[in-house]
C-alpha cells in the first residue's frame, strides 16, 4: 500500500508540472498572437505622429520665414524616419513649381506637406498662411528606414500668382491661399 502511494505522488507531481508548462506555453502564445503585434503599431502610430508634428512645424517655419520676409534664412527640420519612408518631389522641373513632401509608413498611412497644406491619409488638417511653391533646385532622393531626415527649406524670392504657371492653375483650380496672396518660392533640400 505505501508503493502505491509513492506512485501515485510521483504521477502527481508528473501532472502538475505539465500543467504549469502548459499555463506557461499558453501565456506566450497569447502575448505573442496579440502583444507583439499590438507594440508594432503604437510603434508606428507614434512615428506617424511625430511625423506630423516635425511636417507641421515645417509648415509653420516656412510661414514664419514669410512674415518676417527672411530671404536666403536656412532652415532645417529633422523628421524620424524608423520604419517608414520620406520623398519629396515637385510638380515640373520648373523654377516656382508645387511640391510634395510625404511620409509613408509601413501600413500604407501617410501624412503629407503640399502646397496647398497639410494632410493626413489625404485629409487636410492644416492650411499654409501663403502659398508656397519650390525651386527646382530640390534634391527628389528618399529617405527610407532607419534614418532621421533633414529638411532645409530657404525664402528664395516672392512672385504673383498671375505670373507663375503653377500659381496660375493653383488659382484656376480653387487651391485656398493661392489665390489674391503672392507665392513665396522655397529652394528646399530632403537629405
Amino acid at each position: 500500500m505505501k508503493d502505491l502511494m509513492k506512485q501515485d505522488a510521483a504521477v502527481s507531481e508528473a501532472v502538475s508540472f505539465i500543467f504549469v508548462l502548459a499555463a506557461v506555453l499558453i501565456l506566450v502564445s497569447l502575448f505573442l498572437v496579440y502583444g507583439v503585434p499590438y507594440i508594432g503599431e503604437k510603434e508606428e502610430a507614434d512615428e506617424l505622429d511625430a511625423v506630423l508634428l516635425q511636417l507641421s512645424s515645417l509648415q509653420e517655419g516656412m510661414d514664419e520665414l514669410v512674415i518676417s520676409e527672411a530671404y536666403g534664412v536656412q532652415r532645417d527640420f529633422l523628421l524620424p524616419v524608423k520604419k517608414g519612408s520620406v520623398t519629396l518631389n515637385l510638380a515640373s522641373d520648373t523654377a516656382g513649381s508645387t511640391f510634395t513632401l510625404s511620409y509613408e509608413s509601413p501600413s500604407g498611412k501617410t501624412v503629407t506637406l503640399d502646397s496647398d497644406g497639410l494632410f493626413l491619409n489625404g485629409q487636410k488638417i492644416q492650411s499654409f498662411a501663403s502659398y508656397p511653391l519650390a525651386d527646382a533646385a530640390v534634391s527628389r532622393e528618399g529617405v527610407s528606414e532607419g534614418k532621421t531626415a533633414v529638411v532645409s527649406v530657404i525664402l528664395l524670392r516672392t512672385t504673383g500668382p498671375a505670373a507663375n504657371t503653377a500659381a496660375a492653375a493653383a488659382v484656376a483650380a480653387g487651391v485656398a491661399g493661392a489665390a489674391g496672396a503672392p507665392c513665396r518660392v522655397f529652394s528646399m533640400r530632403l537629405v
